[in-house]
């Protein structure tokens, strides 16, 4: 046991399914009391993935992302401070 609790604060836990495995509760007819049914993933529909989320997944995408980036933005600020300086005379 826990150093600090007792047996009665444990009775509250709640426990994840094991992973790879989908649980389903679905009350019976009369609504009393609940049955689980265990679902494998075979069953389950594939969703598909948001566009955003295999951006974010994709390391190397983002590497390139965070050196391509600045370089630009720093190739466009310094062409527009040359451009800007006056002409000497």
């Amino acid at each position: 046991m826990l150093p600090g609790t007792s047996p009665q604060s444990l009775i509250d836990i709640k426990f994840t399914p094991p992973r790879g495995l989908l649980y389903f509760a679905r009350a019976n007819q009369e609504g009393a009391d609940m049955t689980t049914e265990r679902i494998d993933d075979d069953e389950v529909p594939e969703e598909p993935i948001p566009a955003m989320q295999q951006l974010l997944d994709n390391p190397f995408l983002l590497l390139f992302l965070g050196i391509a980036m600045p370089t630009v933005l720093y190739i466009v600020w310094g062409v527009m401070e040359i451009v800007s300086l006056p002409i000497a005379k």
